[in-house]
């Protein structure tokens, strides 16, 4: 029997595959039960409950936008001859195709009681996955009170197997990965909605033109007249970019409507800045390649309560009534503008998403793991290129290209004068801790032209207690620690020198806080008190924490939160079809340097035997990491297994009522089997960054018990791929 065939279950994350809020299995494939919609494809004005605004004719159901509220189109059993029935606790899986929406949105979607509510917005396919918590027999899709457009093709099926994980991490853009060009990536937001529907009401202006020929070759631009103005609230570091070109007008100005104004004048007619705020941080003003006349003018601004974003026509730095060309106008967090996001009725959203599984790629993997991490905030107010605070420094906003890939770096220049030149991210003890707990701080550097042997160093200063410090040399672009130079009278743990590649070092490390306020210390080239030197300095980070996890940007003032990263399939008893007497688990996993709290990373349930826990694992760290793997109900394993850090291969395999633990190629004897019979089937499994930082590289599950010489092998073997493993094991009987 073939490995792949053999596998109940088959969790890869080197595949890279997650959306919607899933990580993806390579097996089984889905199993759908029977289309329970009629007319799903509009073949005839029948089986539908209309309300208002909604038609059927010519293959699909339309909304006009007459209604005055939420209207719904609506299939219920027993009426117009619709036979439906929606069984309470089943998955259902509803598709459909938008088609010419010009307004509004579809606001949700309910099967047997329980309601999809992420807003449909966008001409095309759509799906969502919906658990009924009713026997109302009753399936609705709702249009808003300005919805205008058609659907089309709906289905409604039962999910029957479903190996795929769901995947959650909170409701914001906080956390970040490295992908697979070695560079950070985030999550990014367009917060203008109708981005590019200048014509659209909730822009006010009076003399907008469609259909213009833009920058990129479409007909997507607006001829304006006199200026375009959005009303919405935002706060924070932010930035804004337009697609502009002179049209009647040679001038423009782009604003920013807050508690103070933040504004630039730009010259059309030759790309220049004609003026700019003082509270503006950086601008940008780039001629379109192929484009003649277009430009991408964006800058930045700290926002305290905006209210309104204003593009307006000008001349002499006065608005005029005249006309320039307008097109993918962009509102975000940060210092830079970044490539545009297209939005609609609601937000553009790109990238790392607050439900996207993290794929990682650190340290140059050429096939991702999947993060996991703990819930984490970053204290420092704003991440990036403005620290609170400077000495004897000049700062370049925006200077290079940063670990994320774009030109928003801040070079931090000494003036000379101190071996105490320095930026504090967090000053004046701004940072407020809990004395007696553990915190990490971090950040990434790059050596512009510090001389060999020039000091970085960074720190934590405690109002009242100890100062933690550490200094790395710089050996041209390289770097390490030099734990001999810099003052530090508090004690470090968890120090990190990483190299991020392109010339980029995260620097950090761990202390345990003796007062309650703080800030935070980066040097350059300490060591050298005349120096003129500089570094280039980005993505500051204090948490509370016993060791640094992954970046979590900030550009709000304040402090920022990443969840934990949670990932579970809920139905896997519809895959594994475990027998009674034998079964076997793989995971393959990496266990970086950290540990918080007992929570398991991993536990398989019995959820239909009343929520037992089958089993789990769960590391400690005292000092170094340990594997307990613990078990409840029809399954006990007590003991402990010492681990290094980094990757290792775990197996758990029953057989006739008793269990085998093996861990890197051998049984783990420590971890033994009071009272062990095999489950009749797994109905739930729940991996989660709770507590353990830790990255996922295969998670398989079979219905059968490897014999040892597999089992051995499985776990010893150094492949990194599925289909190397397959190839070493040969396995036709079992013990």
């Amino acid at each position: 029997m073939s490995f792949y065939d053999d596998a109940s279950l088959v969790f890869l994350p080197s595949g890279g595959a997650g959306k919607d809020g899933k990580a993806y299995s390579i097996k089984p494939v889905p199993e759908y039960g029977n289309e329970l919609v009629t007319n799903g494809g509009f073949d005839t004005d029948s089986s539908w409950l209309k309300g208002t605004g909604w038609t059927i004719s010519g293959g699909t159901a339309s909304c006009d936008g007459t209604q005055t509220s939420n209207s719904e189109l609506k299939q219920q059993n027993g009426v117009l001859g619709v036979s439906l029935t929606i069984e309470v606790g089943k998955t259902y899986r509803v598709s459909l195709t938008t088609s010419n929406i010009t307004s509004g949105v579809i606001t949700s979607i309910e099967v047997g009681g329980s309601y999809s509510n992420d807003d449909i917005s966008t001409n095309g396919n759509h799906s969502v996955y919906i658990t009924a918590t009713s026997t109302n027999n009753r399936f609705t899709i709702a249009a808003n009170s300005s919805f205008i457009g058609s659907i089309d093709n709906v289905s409604l099926k039962e999910v029957i197997v479903d190996g795929d994980f769901t995947f959650s991490r909170g409701s914001n853009l906080t956390a970040t990965r490295v992908d697979s060009n070695g560079l950070i990536e985030k999550g990014r937001e367009n917060l203008l909605t109708y981005s590019n529907e200048f014509d659209n009401a909730i822009w006010q202006g009076t003399d907008v033109t469609s259909g213009q020929s833009g920058y990129d070759g479409s007909s997507d631009a607006f001829l304006v007249g006199g200026g375009l103005r959005q009303n919405l609230s935002y706060a924070g570091v932010v930035s804004l970019s337009a697609y502009i070109k002179a049209g009647t007008a040679t001038e423009c100005l782009l604003r920013m409507d807050a508690g103070t104004d933040a504004r630039i004048f730009v010259d059309l007619a030759t790309g220049l800045l004609i003026y700019q705020d003082p509270n503006v941080i950086a601008y940008s003003i780039d001629a379109v390649s192929g484009a003649t006349g277009w430009y991408r003018i964006s800058f930045s601004a700290n926002i305290t309560s905006g209210v309104n974003v204003r593009i307006i026509a000008t001349e002499s730095n006065v608005p005029v009534t005249d006309n320039i060309y307008i097109q993918d106008a962009q509102l975000e967090l940060g210092t830079i503008a970044t490539e545009y996001i297209e939005s609609g009725a609601t937000t553009g959203l790109a990238g790392i998403l607050e439900d996207s599984p993290r794929f990682d790629y650190s340290g140059g993997a050429s096939c991702p793991s999947l993060l996991l991490e703990p819930s984490r905030t970053n204290i420092v107010p704003i991440s990036e290129g403005i620290p609170e605070d400077t000495n004897a420094v000049t700062l370049t906003e925006n200077y290079g290209t940063s670990p994320e890939g774009v030109q928003n770096s801040l070079k931090v220049q000494k003036d000379g004068v101190t071996s105490n030149d320095r930026i504090h991210p967090i000053d004046n003890y701004n940072a407020t801790l809990v004395s007696g707990t553990s915190y990490s701080v971090s950040a990434f550097v790059k050596n512009i032209d510090v001389d060999n042997g020039g000091l970085t160093t960074i720190g934590c200063r405690i109002n009242g207690g100890s100062l933690f410090r550490l200094a790395y040399e710089w050996t041209g672009s390289s770097l390490a620690k030099n734990t001999t130079t810099g003052s530090s009278t508090g004690t470090r743990a968890n120090e990190i020198c990483e190299d991020y590649g392109n010339g980029w070092w995260r620097i950090g490390f761990s202390f345990e806080a003796d007062n309650t306020q703080s800030n935070i210390e980066i040097d350059v080239d300490r060591a050298n008190s005349s120096a003129t030197t500089s570094i280039e300095t980005y993505g500051w980070q204090l948490e509370q924490g016993s060791y640094p996890t992954s970046y979590i940007p900030n550009h709000s003032g304040g402090s920022v939160t990443r969840e934990a990263d949670v990932y579970q399939n809920t139905d896997i008893d519809t895959v594994t079809n475990m027998s009674t007497d034998e079964c076997t688990v793989f995971l393959d996993v990496d266990l970086p340097q950290g540990r918080e709290g007992s929570t398991p990373f991993l536990q398989f349930f019995d959820v239909a035997g009343g929520g037992s826990t089958y089993f789990g694992l769960k590391g400690l760290y005292v000092p170094s990491p340990i594997i307990q793997v613990f078990g409840t109900g029809t399954i006990n394993i007590s003991g402990t297994h010492s681990l290094s850090v980094g990757r290792h291969k775990i197996a758990i395999r029953w057989l006739s009522g008793t269990a085998k633990v093996f861990i890197d190629g051998a049984e783990v004897s420590a971890l033994s089997v009071t009272d062990s019979s095999a489950p009749t089937s797994f109905d739930k499994v729940l991996g989660r960054g709770e507590g353990y930082r830790h990255l996922v590289h295969q998670l398989i599950v079979f219905d059968n018990s490897l014999s040892i010489t597999d089992l051995e092998i499985l776990t010893g073997t150094s492949y990194d791929t599925f289909s190397a493993m397959a190839t070493a094991l040969n396995y036709t009987t079992y013990e």
